[in-house]
């Protein structure tokens, strides 16, 4: 009997290769791939080690995003039983411990499986994908969204401990007879075989067998969703992005010798730790670009930009990091009217230049304060209506940063006693932007983060914001939302909000 055999493929930017990569390579790139072979009623990948399950559960797992193509490969007369032998074979080079996003991924195992299965590989231009994208400046900015997104997809675990365990109990299942080795595959649990038991649990009530979880009050996304959200430290992107500023610097001859030596010095700087400041007069030059009147090409503006993005992840010394943040808000800010002051492409960097500050203390403190958040929360609200989907994600992340700051501000000022805390109007801004619209986002990670900004400030503030939103009428926002969504962390974190609207 022949079995179809197909490639699903996603895009682990959700779009953003796509939309940024003529800007910054001069090139089109579709998207950053992750693969999964899909036989036998099963899709199986690696990422934390092979795996294997019901195609529609994958998706349904990752908040019912699907592939952006199917590709059909051909048709394969091996059976099952032979497949699952050769997926015991290589599981030695296919662990947690191999995995490489450049070198040894998720499309080297499914381009073996296809050699395997009909004697030829899957499309070159998959298996190939140019290393150069993500040691780019705009793999730089990709690489944290890739790698947060390869870790979900393909269930490289955290839990390392854990995972071992598991690990050898299907390696000592697997020897226990030869019947018992053939009929099921050799399978490294990981992440994503954790959170489909996590959805199990949370329908069916937890069992003695499933992994200790921590104490929460029936809130388990909100619970788990406690940190700022903030980009990883690329240092390797600011050669490529230094390299293109002192180019477009040379053609419009707008570069001193000094400046050229801060340019310079910016690269080493940040290939230290985040607590080492970034190189002296960096900041100051990037405030310099930004200057709506300073000479220099849009394009700088966009690469300005990205810079930032990677600064603000390091402490700053003196006053040089707010006075080019001023800057960028003034870019964001003027007018009004987000949309019409930058490109998509500027102004999600711009955003994520402002959503990057929380990762010091320093940046958290500056962005906390009574004439910065309000500029910047605005910007964020209005951008959430953006029709581009990037522009929406950083928004939204800047969102759910000023949404923990104020926050924690509630609980610190109710756990010290004293008469009710009354809310702030930056609370009851974030409550009524972030729901309205929310049954339209078609963004499952933005509508979470939207969700989960507003949770986490109700459970806060208490029946006196539940109540706002009641009264107004924003729980129909949450309601539509919930009756569509697919399912997901975003519909489990709407199905949480309404049970603390009550």
């Amino acid at each position: 009997m022949a079995h179809r055999v197909q490639l699903a493929l996603y895009d682990l930017s959700r779009g953003m290769a796509k939309a940024m990569s003529m800007a910054i390579l001069g090139k089109q790139i579709d998207g950053i791939w992750h693969t999964g072979i899909i036989v036998y009623g099963k899709e199986y990948f690696f990422g934390g080690g092979l795996q294997s399950m019901p195609h529609e559960q994958f998706v349904q797992m990752h908040g019912g995003v699907g592939p952006t193509e199917y590709i059909e490969l051909g048709y394969t007369d091996l059976t099952q039983e032979l497949f699952e032998d050769f997926n015991r074979e290589v599981q030695p080079r296919f662990t947690a411990q191999t995995y490489d996003l450049m070198k040894h991924n998720c499309n080297t195992y499914s381009n073996e499986a296809s050699q395997f299965l009909l004697g030829k590989g899957i499309p070159e231009y998959i298996v190939n994908l140019p290393q150069e994208v993500l040691n780019s400046p705009m793999g730089g900015m990709l690489r944290p969204l890739v790698e947060q997104m390869t870790t979900q997809m393909n269930g490289a675990d955290p839990y390392s401990a854990l995972h071992h365990l598991q690990q050898q109990q299907q390696l000592a299942g697997a020897g226990s007879g030869a019947g018992a080795a053939a009929s099921q595959p050799t399978q490294t649990p990981g992440a994503a075989a954790a959170a489909a038991a996590e959805q199990r649990a949370a329908a069916a009530g937890a069992s003695a067998a499933d992994p200790p979880q921590c104490k929460t009050d029936g809130f388990p996304i909100l619970d788990k969703h406690t940190k700022p959200l903030v980009g990883s430290d690329t240092a390797k992107a600011a050669p490529g992005v230094v390299a293109r500023v002192k180019a477009l610097g040379a053609t419009v001859k707008l570069l001193s010798e000094e400046e050229i030596a801060v340019l310079d010095a910016l690269p080493p700087s940040m290939a230290a730790t985040k607590t080492t400041p970034v190189a002296p007069g960096g900041f100051r030059l990037m405030q310099k670009i930004l200057t709506k009147d300073s000479g220099w090409p849009e394009k700088a503006t966009f690469l300005a930009l990205v810079l930032m993005s990677l600064m603000v992840l390091h402490q700053a010394e003196g006053t040089e990091m707010e006075e080019a943040m001023m800057q960028v808000a003034k870019r964001v800010q003027t007018a009004g009217n987000v949309q019409e002051q930058l490109s998509a492409q500027a102004l999600s960097m711009a955003m994520c230049s402002a959503a990057n500050c929380f990762a010091t203390a320093g940046g958290s403190e500056y962005m906390a304060r009574a004439d910065v958040m309000p500029g910047w929360l605005d910007s964020s609200l209005a951008g959430l209506q953006h029709e581009r989907g990037e522009v929406r994600q950083m928004c939204s992340a800047l969102l759910n940063n000023f949404s923990l700051v104020l926050s924690d501000a509630i609980a610190s000022k109710t756990a010290a006693g004293g008469p009710a805390v009354e809310m702030s109007d930056e609370t009851t801004q974030i409550l009524f932007g972030a729901l309205d619209g929310l049954q339209d986002e078609t963004s499952q990670l933005v509508a979470l983060r939207r969700v989960l900004s507003v949770g986490r400030l109700v459970r806060a503030s208490g029946s006196e914001a539940a109540s706002l939103i009641n009264d107004v009428g924003l729980r129909d926002q949450v309601e539509g939302f919930l009756s569509k969504a697919k399912e997901g962390e975003a519909k489990n974190a709407a199905a949480e909000l309404l049970r603390l609207l009550g």
